[in-house]
């Protein structure tokens, strides 16, 4: 059994680019099933699938929630009935609708974003993201507090922005034993770099060095530390594609190894840490039926077998994901193909016989974007979904609890631009959680508070 100590959401986003597998996702096509209601039988015979429940995400996403009514009702049953059993159950009911946000507009970071990503160190938040002017890309790194207030703390410049840019998100950690951030992003020529700052400096400048290239910059790269390294995971571009894993992204001369599974592909790697050591995630995506894969990091940092840990249905393309806990267990929540074509985000248990539900039904088109975080036993996400049925649509910025059984009702990030994307949250501590996203060609940070 795989002990409980960290656990995950995996997010997925909708893009319009060519998947990771040797069978892609093709632009345009429209799958005929709903998410959900693929076999992985049907799709990869190879597959052992775990029973699923199969849904339709067009329908009602969320189980009701009980009312403030219901458990005033269950505390004031009488002596001779089974007040006892429900007054525990009543007692144990969050509530799940409790959400607001702390400032009444967010905090605007600077112009020309990109992506970016959250990272938490003690009681502070810092974003890592993308910047791109006269087509030149740079890294912005900005302190954001519980107050809501934002501070700018390094930018470097990564040189041309290429065809495209990078359009995942830089990853950043702090770095072991020291009072330092590590920021690894890709630029819009394919290579990987890196580059540190101290925290405790005044506002600087980034000097990044090249790790690697033939890096893909639709994915994000992946960092995790395990005593004095630094370990990180990025995707190779190439067909089929391939994860690479570095046990030390210091080290020199650095070693890398190869990662996926045999007759498959591998893209946008993830670490989660448990009590066994660490896991690195990734997933095969395909038409219909896609794989998400894991492979254990040894205690030397070899990696071992790539594994199943289930199939995944009408992945949005292409996929990216992220981990988080909610009510106890590892659940995977991601943006799919939902009916007609429409945009969805999925939310499933990674346990055996998880049951799909909805987190956004299909209702409108174009991008849909969601990011996880968790505190205690249940999982905050944010979500930017289409706020009506056209592709042209605005993007409304949403925040849902999830404690393993129910979803809370949606509180909205009120900005005064509603075209919000490339959505990232992290908690800060008790209820207090931040999220950055791009709100146009502004990035944007927000603090809200989620009492349960």
């Amino acid at each position: 059994m795989r002990p409980r100590g960290l656990h995950y959401v995996v997010v997925f986003v909708l893009m319009i680019s060519a998947s990771c597998g040797a069978d892609p996702v093709l632009e345009g096509e429209t799958p005929v099933e709903t998410l959900g209601n693929v076999s992985a039988e049907e799709g990869r015979q190879e597959l052992e699938s775990p029973e699923t429940e199969e849904i339709d995400l067009t329908a009602a996403a969320a189980a009701p929630v009980a009312n403030t009514g219901e458990r005033e009702s269950a505390r004031t049953g009488g002596p001779e009935s089974p007040s006892d059993q429900e007054d525990e159950r009543a007692d144990s009911v969050r509530n799940l609708d409790n959400c607001r946000q702390m400032r009444e507009r967010p905090a605007t970071m600077y112009g020309g974003a990109g992506p970016l990503q959250l990272l938490r160190v003690g009681t502070e938040v810092y974003s890592a993201g993308y910047l791109r002017q006269r087509g030149q890309d740079e890294v912005v790194v900005m302190r954001i507090r519980r107050n809501g207030t934002v501070r700018s703390v390094a930018r470097g410049s990564l040189g041309s922005s290429g065809a495209r840019g990078a359009t995942a998100p830089p990853a950043l950690i702090q770095e072991p034993g020291s009072n330092r951030l590590l920021v690894l992003a890709v630029d819009g020529t394919a290579r990987l770099l890196r580059a540190s700052i101290g925290l405790d400096a005044q506002p600087g400048s980034l000097s990044f060095e090249q790790v690697a290239t033939g890096v893909d910059s639709r994915f994000s790269p992946a960092l995790i530390a395990r005593e004095e390294a630094i370990m990180a995971a990025w995707t190779k571009s190439g067909t089929p594609m391939k994860l690479a894993f570095t046990p030390s992204l210091t080290e020199s001369p650095m070693r890398t190894i190869e990662v996926f599974p045999v007759g498959g592909s591998s893209c946008h790697p993830r670490f989660v840490e448990n009590a066994d050591g660490i896991d690195l995630y990734s997933v095969d995506a395909r038409a219909g039926v896609s794989v998400l894969h894991r492979t254990s990091i040894r205690a030397n940092a070899t990696t071992g077998e790539t594994e199943v840990v289930r199939p995944l249905m009408n992945l949005a393309n292409p996929p990216q994901f992220e981990i988080t806990d909610a009510g106890g267990e590892s659940h995977i929540a991601y943006s799919a193909i939902g009916s007609m074509a429409s945009s969805a985000v999925g939310l499933v248990s990674l346990s055996p016989g998880g049951r799909l539900q909805p987190l956004f039904s299909g209702r409108g088109y174009g991008w849909v974007f969601v990011s996880g975080a968790s505190e205690g036993e249940r999982g905050v996400f944010a979500l930017v979904k289409p706020d009506g049925t056209g592709r042209e649509d605005p993007r409304k910025l949403v925040i849902r609890q999830y404690d393993g059984e129910r979803l809370g009702a949606e509180m909205e990030i009120v900005s005064g631009q509603r075209r919000a994307q490339h959505v990232s949250i992290s908690h800060f501590e008790d209820d207090d959680f931040a999220v950055v996203y791009t709100a146009g060609a502004t990035a944007e940070a927000a603090v809200f508070r989620c009492v349960d």
